[in-house]
């Protein structure tokens, strides 16, 4: 999922805009740890519009700027990556066993091995093209 929220440009804090309506419904700037979150639709003219009569003379907007996030469910994406790892951990450990294969075992056993590890090189390629287009 993707939100937008503000963000000061100099040192990249999350900013929050509130309103003070105790004398005059002034704005105020704070910054947080934590975003506030803004459909993906929202652009820095529509929150200057929505400010516009309420803005002090030292508050201004070129000091932020309006970013996109993606959030994710916690402990999806290190579960999914796990899973893609799989395929590596099954070549590593195919092409361990079948470099110890003596050559006196020939064909048979050497042969279905190959056609194991080609299976996980097609996965492994597969996976990690996945886990670069993730990130």
């Amino acid at each position: 999922m993707k939100a937008k929220t503000l963000r000061k440009i100099d040192t990249k804090e999350f900013a929050n805009i509130l309103h003070f309506n105790h004398d005059g419904n002034t704005l105020d700037l704070f910054t947080t740890e934590i975003p506030s979150l803004m459909p993906m639709t929202a652009t820095m003219d529509e929150l200057k519009e929505i400010h516009i009569g309420n803005i002090p003379s030292n508050f201004s907007f070129d000091d932020l700027e309006l970013i996109e996030l993606d959030i994710h469910e916690s402990g999806v994406i290190g579960a999914d990556i796990r899973n893609k790892l799989s395929p590596p951990k099954n070549l590593v450990a195919l092409l361990d066993v079948f470099l110890r294969v003596k050559v006196r075992y020939v064909s048979k056993e050497r042969g279905k091995l190959v056609e194991l590890m080609k299976t996980e090189m097609k996965n492994t390629k597969e996976n990690i093209k996945y886990l670069s287009d993730l990130l």
